[in-house]
């Protein structure tokens, strides 16, 4: 048997970067973009408070595993630093979905992405790379840049191609009706007779 239980930890963890797609606007920021950083810098106030400010904005978020991992992440930040919840929101959990209507082999952003053809993330070093940021390496904070914003390109492919399969799925933009297919709010409504 394994003893699965942390003992203790040396400090507690941050959030270091993050990547999202608001219409049509690419946004990819790391702790190095806020004008306080200092190299080895642990303090993700601007950032939080950037990803709090985009939520605030968001109707609908779409994120893969973001349900069970990154909201529960962003929403520890939030408390930690005393800025409250975001403005509610709407989720699509391109994970949920992939377990709910398929049986991949693997539900992983990567693997599905490969299985699809619609992508793969890209590689890196490992965990090398977030220890290189954490002492302030700039090149390597621009490879994790780059690491989050492909997340996010994958992800859109990966939703397109699911979203034709989900059947309670109904997306309101903009306070206008759309096909939960393709998102055109070119529809007609037809009564059964």
């Amino acid at each position: 048997m394994w003893e699965q239980n942390a003992l203790d930890f040396e400090k507690n963890w941050y959030i270091m970067c993050f990547s999202a797609k608001k219409g049509n606007k690419h946004i990819t920021k790391a702790l190095p973009d806020y004008p306080n950083y200092i190299a080895g810098s642990e303090n993700d106030y601007e950032l939080v408070k950037e990803i709090k400010n985009l939520l605030n904005e968001a109707e609908l978020v779409c994120w893969q595993n973001g349900d069970q991992f990154d909201g529960k992440k962003i929403n520890t930040r939030l408390i930690y630093w005393g800025l409250g919840p975001p403005s509610p929101y709407k989720t699509i959990d391109t994970k949920k979905i992939a377990k709910r209507y398929f049986a991949f082999n693997s539900n992983s952003l990567d693997n599905l992405g490969e299985f699809l053809k619609i992508g793969r993330k890209v590689k890196h070093e490992g965990y090398e790379l977030w220890q290189k940021c954490m002492q302030g390496d700039l090149k390597a904070w621009k490879r994790m840049k780059h690491y989050n914003k492909q997340d996010t390109l994958l992800l859109e492919k990966l939703y397109l191609k699911l979203r034709p399969f989900i059947k309670d799925h109904w997306p309101v933009i903009r306070d206008k009706v759309a096909c939960p297919k393709c998102a055109s709010e070119n529809i007609q409504r037809r009564q059964n007779t």
